[in-house]
Protein backbone atom coordinates (compact mmCIF):
# COMPACT_ATOMS: atom_id res chain seq x y z
CA UNK A 1 0.00 0.00 0.00
CA UNK A 2 1.30 3.45 -0.95
CA UNK A 3 0.19 6.90 0.10
CA UNK A 4 0.93 10.04 -1.86
CA UNK A 5 0.83 13.18 0.27
CA UNK A 6 1.96 16.81 0.19
CA UNK A 7 5.34 16.53 1.90
CA UNK A 8 5.66 20.32 2.12
CA UNK A 9 2.42 20.72 4.12
CA UNK A 10 2.69 20.60 7.93
CA UNK A 11 -0.87 19.28 8.32
CA UNK A 12 -0.13 16.54 5.77
CA UNK A 13 3.09 15.64 7.57
CA UNK A 14 1.11 15.31 10.80
CA UNK A 15 -1.38 13.05 8.99
CA UNK A 16 1.56 10.93 7.77
CA UNK A 17 2.93 10.69 11.32
CA UNK A 18 -0.45 9.55 12.68
CA UNK A 19 -0.72 6.87 9.99
CA UNK A 20 2.85 5.74 10.62
CA UNK A 21 2.10 5.30 14.31
CA UNK A 22 -1.03 3.28 13.54
CA UNK A 23 0.66 1.12 10.88
CA UNK A 24 1.66 -1.78 13.12
CA UNK A 25 2.51 -3.89 10.03
CA UNK A 26 4.90 -1.16 8.83
CA UNK A 27 3.76 -1.79 5.29
CA UNK A 28 2.51 1.64 4.18
CA UNK A 29 5.03 3.42 1.99
CA UNK A 30 4.79 7.20 1.74
CA UNK A 31 5.71 9.25 -1.32
CA UNK A 32 5.47 12.95 -2.23
CA UNK A 33 2.68 13.98 -4.58
CA UNK A 34 4.99 14.26 -7.59
CA UNK A 35 5.30 10.46 -7.49
CA UNK A 36 1.72 10.30 -8.85
CA UNK A 37 2.51 11.10 -12.46
CA UNK A 38 -0.54 9.14 -13.71
CA UNK A 39 -2.98 11.20 -11.62
CA UNK A 40 -4.47 14.35 -13.12
CA UNK A 41 -2.63 17.37 -11.65
CA UNK A 42 -5.74 19.13 -10.31
CA UNK A 43 -6.87 15.95 -8.54
CA UNK A 44 -3.33 15.18 -7.38
CA UNK A 45 -2.95 18.41 -5.43
CA UNK A 46 -6.42 18.27 -3.87
CA UNK A 47 -5.84 15.49 -1.30
CA UNK A 48 -3.83 12.46 -0.30
CA UNK A 49 -4.03 9.36 -2.49
CA UNK A 50 -4.05 5.73 -1.44
CA UNK A 51 -2.64 3.34 -4.04
CA UNK A 52 -3.71 -0.23 -3.41
CA UNK A 53 -1.86 -3.42 -4.37
CA UNK A 54 -3.90 -3.73 -7.58
CA UNK A 55 -2.80 -0.14 -8.45
CA UNK A 56 -6.29 1.25 -8.01
CA UNK A 57 -6.33 4.71 -6.44
CA UNK A 58 -8.62 6.07 -3.74
CA UNK A 59 -8.34 9.76 -2.95
CA UNK A 60 -9.15 11.87 0.09
CA UNK A 61 -12.42 11.08 1.84
CA UNK A 62 -13.02 8.01 -0.34
CA UNK A 63 -9.80 6.44 0.99
CA UNK A 64 -10.72 6.90 4.67
CA UNK A 65 -12.77 3.68 5.07
CA UNK A 66 -10.05 1.58 3.39
CA UNK A 67 -7.37 3.14 5.62
CA UNK A 68 -9.40 2.45 8.76
CA UNK A 69 -10.06 -1.12 7.63
CA UNK A 70 -6.35 -1.63 6.97
CA UNK A 71 -5.01 0.04 10.12
CA UNK A 72 -7.68 -1.27 12.50
CA UNK A 73 -8.85 -4.60 11.01
CA UNK A 74 -10.44 -5.69 14.29
CA UNK A 75 -12.74 -2.65 14.22
CA UNK A 76 -15.87 -2.76 12.07
CA UNK A 77 -17.36 0.70 12.05
CA UNK A 78 -20.94 1.32 10.95
CA UNK A 79 -21.45 3.62 7.97
CA UNK A 80 -22.59 6.63 10.05
CA UNK A 81 -19.30 6.54 11.98
CA UNK A 82 -17.28 6.21 8.76
CA UNK A 83 -19.16 9.23 7.43
CA UNK A 84 -18.07 11.19 10.52
CA UNK A 85 -14.44 10.32 9.78
CA UNK A 86 -14.95 11.47 6.19
CA UNK A 87 -16.49 14.75 7.38
CA UNK A 88 -13.58 15.25 9.78
CA UNK A 89 -11.15 14.72 6.89
CA UNK A 90 -13.11 17.21 4.76
CA UNK A 91 -12.75 19.79 7.54
CA UNK A 92 -9.00 19.23 7.70
CA UNK A 93 -8.79 19.51 3.91
CA UNK A 94 -10.39 22.95 4.06
CA UNK A 95 -7.75 24.05 6.56
CA UNK A 96 -5.04 22.78 4.20
CA UNK A 97 -6.55 24.69 1.26
CA UNK A 98 -6.81 27.91 3.30
CA UNK A 99 -3.22 27.60 4.53
CA UNK A 100 -1.96 27.28 0.93
CA UNK A 101 0.49 24.49 1.64
CA UNK A 102 3.51 24.02 -0.57
CA UNK A 103 3.23 22.74 -4.08
CA UNK A 104 4.63 19.24 -3.85
CA UNK A 105 3.18 17.98 -7.10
Amino acid sequence: MKILYDSSCNLCKLFKLALTLLDYKRSIKFFPLNYGKDIEKEILSSSFHLILKDNSVLSGREAIPKLIEYLLPFLRLPNPILELFKEFYDGLSKIKIKSKCGKDG
